[in-house]
């Protein structure tokens, strides 16, 4: 007789040092692990085992007990007490009592477990769509007759692996025989948002059926868990002295002596902080704050704001003694909309050398974007881009040489951009900062962080002075919406007038030159992007740099083209207005066209042109602005901002004299600029009829004038 002896975990802890014994069969063959070849019953896997006994006449004499052979096994393990089950097989014709033939009973048995969630085991949760869920299914027959027709279906997955037949592979599920299935799921943004059909789990049924059995069927279920990123308000400030009586004897001995002072204050939390500002207790003006990410006066996540300031020290500090303790002591306090007051001081002595020699440095690492969507989103798959932000001050009264930054992830960083001298010595009061990105990799995706959930990045700072600082830096794995903001605009300038001749458009063949700028002020990549101009060809872009003939976020695109000034445009004077207007316009894929546009003036000798000579510029929904400008700034990027000087040159145009054009103006800005454009003409030419007002017989000189200007045209042509 053949017996076959499973063992199966249906418990949630491993189990180890199982041993299996039967009454009967000394020498079992097994065991067959269903999952790994380990030696440990893990989790919903069961252990195969077979053996025969042969019947001695002694059986048949004594008809054993009752007309049975009885057979029992034993299960032990370090865990448990022995577990056993018996089998009995009659003796005598086919069996039974009185050799009667026992009825046949099919039957059979499923068993649906969950083996394993996202590599953390068959007890986790799902956190997250794309995780994995593998699934093994067991179809024991429990009847006294063999089964056929064996199908498994699964209501998630469509294609399970298997069977696995304990017994023999032929098809058919004898007595006592188990077959293993095994599936896997890959969890939905649809299960996430969802959560489960709104009962929290993602339930999973297995369904068996044969032919002598109507369905039997068993299900798994998952919790789903999604993780929430916690609100966090913070932020700190750090006042320290950056010079003491430099200009002097370095020590506060007089009144006179000047102490400047450095004050930074940093968003240490995960939400943006308006209405910021800080207060000294001795400075009343205090220079700043220059923003470290972006000019927009809020303090954005991981954002550091800088201030500094110079205090006199007077002949009350000295004659108090500091007001009695020896020490001139300063409080810098920084208040916002969402926290409350916090402060921070600095401390000089008087009348002795303030500044004891000691090098001190911190180093502090954190991050600035995650692929695209801000610096407290999380990694949703491989190929997201995180942004890091790396700064290292000097906290101690000793200039640092041999400064070194290494990071765990980032083989190249960006940098020092040094704050005070670009000297390679890291001064007192001097910070450096660093940047780096780090694309995320399947590894990262598919280990989740390496099983932490996170990726995490140090960043070490060392110099000639100072052993080893550093400091990390966590992006938690997950996958949450992200808000898609699709946005461009265009801009178009002038950037050279006739530049081979006399700088001005006066006559047929001269040259205008225009450059034209696209940016992608979105998150979201722009495709199909065109600009077209219906008066000149265009060259280029320049810029595409990253995906060629995509427009990338922040992108931007210059595109360049000349104009040739036809006799029609002399002669009709602009068709009546003065001016050759020229239009811009982009398209793509994803949003409406937007359009920018620039006026160039005809300058024909009159002193009244020449007035009204200010370029004319206008765009449709405030995507853009165009000026003209000097041949010394062409070819610069749009987006800076800085102060400008207007002249006139001998052209009759308005030009900047600075080496920077702003650009991103709204059509307010375009408005205001134009209405100031209008009434600067009204009020010279009411000065100048003011003026032949004064001039007895000005009429008459002025017609006279005018008609021999029309002669001379007339002979011209």
């Amino acid at each position: 007789m053949t017996y076959q002896i499973v063992v199966a975990n249906t418990g949630n802890v491993d189990l180890t040092n199982v041993t299996v014994t039967d009454i009967r069969i000394e020498n079992l063959t097994g065991p067959d692990e269903s999952l790994n070849e380990n030696r440990v019953l893990e989790t919903g896997e069961n252990w195969i085992y077979i053996g025969t006994y042969t019947v001695t006449l002694e059986d048949i004499i004594n008809n054993v007990v009752n007309g049975f052979i009885e057979n029992t096994a034993t299960v032990e393990c370090d865990h448990l007490d022995p577990r056993s089950d018996s089998v009995r097989v009659p003796i005598g014709g086919k069996g039974g009592e009185g050799g009667v033939i026992p009825e046949e009973k099919p039957d059979c048995t499923i068993d649906k477990t969950v083996i394993d969630v996202a590599g953390k085991g068959p007890a986790g949760t799902v956190t997250a769509s794309g995780e994995i869920i593998t699934y093994q299914i067991v179809v024991t027959n429990t009847g006294n007759f063999y089964l056929t027709g064996i199908s498994v279906t699964d209501s998630l997955i469509q294609d399970l692996n298997g069977p696995e037949e304990s017994l023999i592979t032929d098809g058919v599920l004898e007595q006592g025989e188990s077959w293993v299935y095994t599936g896997y799921y890959m969890v939905t943004e649809e299960d996430i948002i969802s959560s489960g059909e709104e009962d929290g789990f993602i339930v999973n049924t297995a369904t068996v059926e044969c032919d002598l059995l109507g369905p039997r069927s068993d299900s798994a279920a998952v919790l789903i868990e999604e993780e929430q990123i916690p609100i966090k308000l913070e932020y700190c400030i750090s006042k320290s002295v950056i010079g003491v009586d430099e200009a002097g004897d370095c020590i506060i001995n007089e009144p006179g002596d000047i102490i400047s002072y450095q004050i930074v204050v940093e968003n240490e939390g995960n939400v943006d902080l308006t209405g910021v500002e800080v207060n000294d207790s001795l400075i009343q003006t205090l220079d700043g704050p220059v923003e470290s990410l972006y000019d927009d006066s809020v303090l954005g996540i991981g954002e550091n704001w800088t201030y500094t300031g110079c205090y006199m020290v007077t002949l009350e500090d000295i004659e108090t003694n500091g007001h009695g303790d020896g020490c001139i002591e300063n409080i810098a306090t920084v208040v916002c909309d969402q926290l409350d007051a916090v402060s921070d001081s600095a401390e000089v002595p008087i009348g002795e050398v303030p500044i004891d020699e000691y090098p001190d440095y911190a180093i502090e690492k954190t991050v600035t974007d995650v692929g695209g969507k801000g610096p407290a989103e999380t990694i949703t798959q491989a190929g997201d881009i995180i942004s890091y932000k790396i700064v290292v001050e000097n906290e101690g009264y000793v200039d640092l040489t041999g400064i070194k930054v290494n990071d765990s992830l980032i083989q190249i960083l960006d940098g020092p951009v040094e704050s005070l001298n670009n000297d390679s010595v890291l001064g007192i009061g001097e910070n450096w900062t660093y940047t780096g990105c780090y694309t995320v990799t399947l590894e990262d995706i598919e280990t989740n962080g390496h099983g932490d959930g996170c990726i995490e990045n140090i960043a070490t700072v060392v110099c000639d002075q100072l052993d080893t600082v550093s400091d990390s830096a966590e992006v938690p794995i997950g996958e949450e919406p992200t808000q898609v903001i699709t946005e461009y605009c265009i801009s178009k300038l002038i950037t050279g007038i006739d530049e081979a001749g006399d700088r001005k458009i006066n006559e047929a063949g001269d040259i205008i030159e225009y450059q034209i700028v696209v940016k992608n002020e979105g998150n979201v990549d722009l495709t199909g992007v065109s600009v077209s101009d219906p008066m000149i060809t265009l060259t280029g872009p320049i810029g595409d740099d990253v995906d060629s003939g995509m427009l990338n976020p922040g992108e931007s695109w210059k595109f360049f083209g000349n104009y040739t000034v036809t006799q029609e445009d002399i002669s009709s004077n602009g068709e009546g207005d003065g001016f050759i207007e020229n239009t811009a316009t982009v398209t793509c894929n994803e949003l409406p066209e937007e359009n920018s546009s620039i006026k160039q003036p005809i300058l024909l000798g009159s002193e009244d042109e020449k007035d009204n000579a200010d370029t004319q510029h206008h765009g449709n929904g405030g995507t853009g602005s165009a000026r003209v400008v000097s041949k010394s700034v062409k070819d610069i990027e749009v987006s800076e901002n800085k102060e400008e000087n207007d002249t006139v040159n001998d052209t009759g145009t308005q030009i900047k004299t600075s080496t920077e054009i702003q650009s991103e103006t709204d059509n307010e800005d375009v408005k205001q600029n134009k209405e100031s454009i209008e009434s600067d003409v009204e009020k010279k030419q009411e000065e100048k009829q003011e003026g032949n007002r004064s001039v007895p017989g000005f009429e008459i000189v002025y017609c006279v004038v005018g008609l021999l200007a029309a002669i001379f045209l007339y002979k011209r042509k």
